[in-house]
């Protein structure tokens, strides 16, 4: 258990490097810091997914869901595709730290070489304060957003932006997005 931390994910990196022949099925935020210690020891790192570009890029890191944009599964992206235009009308919500920001960005690229148009992106702030949720929602809604797709952690960021965009919906009848949150 990484806890959470780049310290964390190195720790265990290194228990695994000791006792383990094999990383299997791993998935955290902050994955940089086990990097330098799997490719050392040269133990096998197969993983759900790798989520920050160090992980991505030790030579014995194997991710099943890829987040690297040529590899990023087209499949459900597909599917939102086939619902109608809303796709062409997107906006991308994630939250601004560590794995998030480098996740949204990924994602950003490789559906826009599927079509997506994205006429809206906002990072969240994590760093303390009000966050404007319901400005966020509101400028959507007066981009015309059909589809709103969101990373990071649910709670309390993603029930908040959610709230928010039902709240915008309400008193603004033709703003009823698709909402879509990460893995």
């Amino acid at each position: 258990d990484s806890a959470t931390s780049e310290s964390g994910d190195q720790q265990a990196a290194q228990s695994a490097c000791n006792n383990a022949f094999a990383l299997v099925g791993s998935i955290g935020a902050f994955d940089a810091g086990g990097a330098d210690v799997v490719t050392k020891c040269g133990i096998p790192d197969i993983r759900a997914t790798a989520t920050e570009t160090t992980r991505q890029r030790a030579p014995v890191t194997f991710g099943a869901y890829s987040l690297n944009t040529s590899l990023i599964p087209t499949s459900p992206f597909s599917y939102f595709k086939g619902l109608g235009d809303a796709y062409k009308h997107a906006a991308f919500v994630y939250l601004d730290a560590g794995a998030s920001s480098l996740n949204a960005s990924s994602f950003i690229k490789a559906e826009e070489k599927m079509g997506y148009k994205f006429v809206y992106t906002q990072p969240i702030s994590v760093k303390g304060g009000l966050i404007p949720y319901d400005s966020y929602a509101h400028n959507m809604a007066s981009k015309g957003v059909k589809y709103v797709q969101y990373i990071g952690a649910a709670n309390p960021y993603a029930g908040q932006m959610k709230a928010a965009i039902d709240n915008e919906s309400k008193n603004n009848s033709s703003f009823k997005p698709i909402w879509v949150m990460d893995p």
